[in-house]
């Protein structure tokens, strides 16, 4: 039989629902919110029961999480028109295990998630070793989404439910910011900014760099050890609007110049 002592965590309101979903089958949204109160509501946190400056009940948004992540997992689907159902996959969910599965159902949704490719991604999961293979719509999670729930759950809470989806998304959000680049691509590149320097300061240039520009300079001969240079651009270095840059740019340029000995 399902336990389900409280309603603190997100593994709970999973249980919870997917067990109510058991007897319900399908309903819409709105029923289905009203029935868990029936049923749960003697578990649900008073804190759970707040309204945020959205107007949103705490513990609505913790049951639809919870449904989004079961919906993802292949236990839960929908006919559309705010309808929530129940699958095969997650009738089986409930044969094969009598006391709700807590925690393996949190591993599920877990890797469910973790192997998300996006909102109206189609998917194949199995949920248990004798569920059918259930496909569904996928409702995707995002970053943006995690980054809210984040701001309203435990920090504790939230590492223990989202943090390994959480960490992914991160990572994946910083990959798509890299760029690719070969060795000898960088190599042109910053040759061209050194011959630029170059031309500049053996006056076989007409340019006129803006502050800004001497101060990149500097940074960027610093970083490739070209100290000559960076000590040589220091005289050209001004005050300017930006102190913390200029600022900056001197001590590069003060730290090259005693490397030189000049």
């Amino acid at each position: 039989m399902i336990q389900v002592a409280s309603l603190a965590g997100h593994k709970d309101y999973m249980v919870a629902l997917l067990h109510l979903m058991g007897e319900v089958k399908s309903a819409q949204a709105a029923t289905v919110l009203a029935q868990f109160d029936k049923k749960w509501g003697h578990l649900i946190p008073e804190v759970h029961r707040d309204r945020e400056a959205t107007g949103a009940i705490r513990w609505e948004k913790r049951v639809r999480w919870a449904r989004q992540g079961l919906t993802v997992a292949g236990l839960m689907g929908s006919l559309g028109y705010g309808v929530w159902t129940i699958t095969d996959a997650g009738e089986a969910w409930l044969r094969d295990h009598p006391d709700g599965g807590r925690d393996a159902m949190a591993v599920l949704v877990r890797q469910a998630l973790a192997e998300e490719k996006g909102p109206g991604a189609v998917r194949r999961r199995r949920a248990s070793k004798d569920a059918p293979v259930t496909t569904t719509a996928s409702v995707g999670m995002t970053l943006d989404k995690l980054e809210r729930i984040k701001s309203v759950m435990p920090a504790s809470e939230f590492q223990q439910d989202w943090g390994y989806l959480y960490d992914q998304l991160v990572a994946s959000k910083r990959a798509r910011m890299i760029t690719e680049v070969t060795g000898d691509e960088l190599g042109q590149r910053a040759q061209r900014i050194v011959r630029k320097v170059q031309a500049f300061l053996t006056g076989k240039s007409n340019e006129a760099p803006a502050q800004e520009v001497i101060c990149s300079w500097i940074h960027i001969c610093y970083v490739l050890e070209l100290y000559r240079e960076a000590a040589a651009l220091l005289e050209y270095l001004e005050e300017q609007d930006e102190p913390s840059l200029s600022s900056y740019a001197r001590r590069l340029a003060v730290a090259s110049r005693a490397r030189v000995g000049g």
